[in-house]
């Protein structure tokens, strides 16, 4: 890095020109958008993040609880416009675990887990109908990886199933 700023110095070029001619992009955007190239991702664009659609997640009558799981979720209505996966708000109570890095924990744990399942749970074969959901952990214990992993498939299962609209006689 020395002898780059010692040059800089000789050529007295713009910075942006300089790095331009280097080669080095430090502000560049990712050079691809997770599709189904890149199936083990979990970009922006699937996380629950406004807060109009976290307010409808919470005051939506639909829920499904799998232990240590209880999960919330909002189904497409007919004015949305179809996702592929849906969008997923992740919570550890602070009334459960007081200290920070335990819920952090936590959500790391479930965030990996979804991550690396989602596209088993959310076939591609058949529509969603799940626009957004939340993922709360309900357990006073920290739980082991494996765990977490294998009850949270049941979670989403339970959920997609759910959400399929059942004939009744």
């Amino acid at each position: 890095m020395q002898q780059i700023s010692k040059t800089r110095q000789f050529c007295r070029l713009p910075s942006k020109l300089f790095h331009s001619i280097l080669g080095l992009h430090f502000m560049s955007k990712p050079s691809y958008i997770p599709s189904q190239n890149h199936p083990f991702t979990f970009p922006k664009t699937e996380r629950l993040s406004s807060r109009k659609e976290i307010q409808k997640v919470f005051t939506s009558k639909k829920s499904q609880f799998s232990h240590p799981f209880k999960v919330l979720f909002v189904l497409l209505s007919e004015t949305d416009e179809y996702v592929a996966l849906p969008q997923v708000l992740i919570s550890v109570p602070k009334r459960i675990f007081k200290k920070a890095v335990d819920r952090n924990l936590i959500k790391r744990r479930i965030r990996e887990a979804y991550r690396l399942n989602k596209n088993k749970v959310w076939d591609s074969e058949q529509k969603n109908t799940i626009k957004s959901l939340a993922i709360i952990y309900v357990v006073k214990t920290i739980l082991p990886f494996d765990k977490i992993e294998k009850q949270l498939i049941k979670a989403l299962e339970k959920v997609e199933l759910a959400s399929f609209p059942q004939d009744q006689p």
